[in-house]
């Protein structure tokens, strides 16, 4: 019988086509009953499908990340003995985020699970001018980093000038005291991330300030003794004083300068110092709380007389610790 060409050309094409195999009723069957075998698309063509929504989305999920991301910074001034408070909202838990400033790292702590808190200490004796602080995220694919400028001001420096006699000036000469400062550096340094404290900071000793915080001292009218990294509160010897507030002693040593010395841990960096003690009362790895007696007021090391040395330190720098008793910005801060 005769066929027409468009008959025989049907009929070859499909004699070229593969059949389609029978598949159990669960699975989908296919359309048409002959469908050509899929083709892949070629490699090169999945590359760049790759890169187009690389290139398209990843600049709008990072803007929509560092969009909720929110810094603000307590000051953009200061003096010697104050801390700029920084606050990160809207940080992700999982972001590892830190600060730079003057060749120095700082931590963002963390306060809540979206939230971060940095501080950045003005050290006795830091140079006025303007300074840059950076905030930026260290490790991931979204890295993100602000820059601030602080504005440090200059202050009338305080002048001291103390007389010592022969045989405290003598304890200077002593090799152990490199390794002690180096040992009680340490000891100041580092900081639990969680923090110990409740509430607001105390004065650990009510008296009379024989020294303020920051003043340069002169020791017999010749030696330049530097600058005092502390509040020295003069009482007569054997009086009792108390924790700043809730921690762990982490350092409780005798040293040739400080004579008696304690170191407590109150977390999110913060440490306080207190040194020529007549008699400590706790013991290193003790618990402390706020208001308990710790320690009675002595003359041990190099000492003029009876009287408490209190340092506080922020992320290993001294600043002056009676603004964390009296300044209404950080007593806000300790009720976070």
């Amino acid at each position: 019988k005769a066929r027409s060409t468009a008959e025989r050309v049907v009929e070859s094409v499909k004699k070229r086509r593969r059949p389609v195999k029978k598949t159990s009723p669960g699975r989908k069957r296919r359309i048409f009953a002959w469908a050509d075998k899929p083709v892949a698309p070629p490699r090169g063509g999945r590359v760049l499908a790759a890169l187009f929504y690389a290139i398209v989305f990843l600049p709008l999920l990072y803007y929509l990340i560092l969009s909720g991301t929110r810094i603000s910074v307590s000051s953009f001034q200061g003096v010697a003995g104050e801390v700029v408070l920084v606050r990160v909202a809207g940080i992700s838990p999982w972001v590892d985020a830190a600060m730079d400033y003057q060749g120095k790292s700082y931590p963002l702590f963390k306060v809540r699970s979206w939230s971060r808190l940095g501080m950045v200490p003005l050290a006795a004796g830091v140079r006025p001018g303007k300074k840059e602080l950076v905030i930026k995220s260290r490790e991931g694919p979204f890295r993100w980093r602000w820059k601030v400028t602080l504005n440090v001001l200059e202050i009338i420096e305080e002048l001291q000038h103390l007389k010592m006699p022969a045989r405290k000036m003598a304890l200077w000469k002593k090799k152990k005291i490199k390794q002690e400062r180096q040992e009680l550096r340490q000891a100041l340094s580092t900081g639990a991330p969680a923090p110990f404290f409740q509430g607001e900071f105390i004065l650990p000793l009510v008296g009379r300030t024989s020294a303020n915080y920051g003043v340069k001292r002169v020791l017999n009218k010749t030696t330049n003794y530097g600058y005092h990294r502390g509040v020295d509160i003069a009482a007569p010897a054997g009086t009792p004083f108390f924790a700043a507030n809730a921690g762990w002693v982490v350092y409780a040593k005798e040293n040739i300068i400080g004579g008696n010395t304690i170191v407590i841990d109150h977390g999110w960096g913060v440490r306080t110092l207190y040194m020529h003690l007549q008699r400590p009362l706790v013991k290193e790895g003790s618990q402390v709380f706020k208001g308990q007696a710790i320690g009675l007021v002595g003359s041990t090391g190099f000492s003029t007389g009876p009287h408490l040395h209190w340092g506080f330190y922020v992320n290993g720098v001294d600043v002056d610790g009676r603004l964390w008793t009296e300044c209404e910005e950080y007593r806000d801060l300790l009720r976070e």
